[in-house]
């Protein structure tokens, strides 16, 4: 597995994560509201709302390329005003093969480790009950309607399990 940042994105890629983020069928898996996948953007209309994000450092994100294909993504978008932590994986054979949870990892410490957060969230609405069982099981707590990691418990569970690979 390879993790290209968003700056680094090819035209293609760009396009793969357009397709993925607005596929209606993920979108159903993952209990995204029709409505919103029905609203897809043009590309141009998508790479400019994220780079504008990213600009006023809201918005990370870093393509998931397996065998030389872009797969998915994971993101961090703060435009809620907290990290929140999304992957998403576009071709299911892949879900539970650790790609989105090494992702995921590195998302993660892009934010606890370069950008100092105190906490990161993450919301699942979806059908697949794994999603939540997975980041419990690495150390995210249920809080209200999310799950939240806090900088604690990304020190004493994972920093000293990652390198940079950077």
């Amino acid at each position: 597995m390879k993790l290209v940042h968003l700056n680094d994105l090819t035209f293609q890629h760009w396009q793969t994560a357009l397709d993925t983020m607005y596929s209606p069928t993920l979108g159903e898996h993952m209990g995204v509201d029709p409505n919103i996948i029905a609203h897809r953007p043009t590309l141009e209309q998508f790479y400019a709302n994220i780079m504008d994000a990213y600009e006023r450092n809201a918005f990370q994100a870093w393509g998931i390329i397996h065998d030389g294909k872009m797969v998915g993504y994971t993101i961090l978008d703060k435009r809620i005003g907290e990290w929140e932590i999304a992957t998403v994986l576009n071709d299911p054979s892949l879900w539970g093969s650790s790609l989105g949870a090494r992702a995921t990892l590195h998302a993660l410490q892009w934010a606890f480790e370069d950008d100092e957060a105190e906490w990161v969230v993450a919301f699942t609405q979806g059908q697949d009950p794994t999603v939540r069982e997975m980041l419990e099981r690495g150390g995210f707590r249920p809080l209200a309607n999310m799950l939240v990691m806090d900088k604690a418990t990304w020190q004493t569970r994972w920093k000293a399990r990652m390198t940079k690979e950077r």
